[in-house]
């Protein structure tokens, strides 16, 4: 893929991070790398928007072999940074023309070399949630461990 021009359509795609206009800038220089289809743009700023930072890093680096869906079941899976980083790390070293490994591979072989199953998030659906200012509808999810929580944006 060579370099391609920024549209009005591609920044429209990207209106999930018009509050990150940093994270949002990534984005699109990645599009006019050539390193993101269009068809791509609105599910690869949602992943960029949710996931945690080192997760978040390696997506937006130019040489990145991770894709966006590896990225988000990483962080939803996996409980610690170090966890995520070293299945990064290892996805990236492992995707080459000879040798590709999946994501469950690589979990499977850092659970070998560790001797102790990965600690997996877990979560709760607590239900919806309606903002009592807007009306806007949102999903509460309860994390394990660790005790956090996320809310995911309802889409009808």
């Amino acid at each position: 893929m060579g370099d391609v021009q920024v549209t009005y359509t591609d920044i429209r795609e990207t209106r999930t991070l018009k509050d990150q206009p940093e994270l949002r800038k990534q984005v699109l220089r990645l599009r006019e790398k050539g390193k993101l289809t269009r068809d791509d743009l609105k599910g690869f700023s949602t992943v960029v928007k949710g996931v945690s930072e080192p997760v978040r890093r390696s997506l937006l680096k130019e040489d990145s072999k991770l894709t966006a869906e590896e990225a988000r079941i990483i962080d939803a899976e996996l409980a610690t940074p170090e966890e995520k980083e070293r299945a990064i790390q290892m996805l990236e070293r492992e995707k080459s023309p000879d040798r590709v490994r999946s994501l469950v591979q690589v979990i499977r072989i850092m659970e070998r070399e560790r001797e102790i199953p990965i600690e997996l998030v877990s979560e709760f659906d607590v239900g919806d949630i309606v903002c009592p200012r807007c009306g806007m509808a949102f999903h509460l999810i309860h994390c394990e461990p660790g005790g956090s929580h996320k809310l995911e944006e309802k889409h009808d």
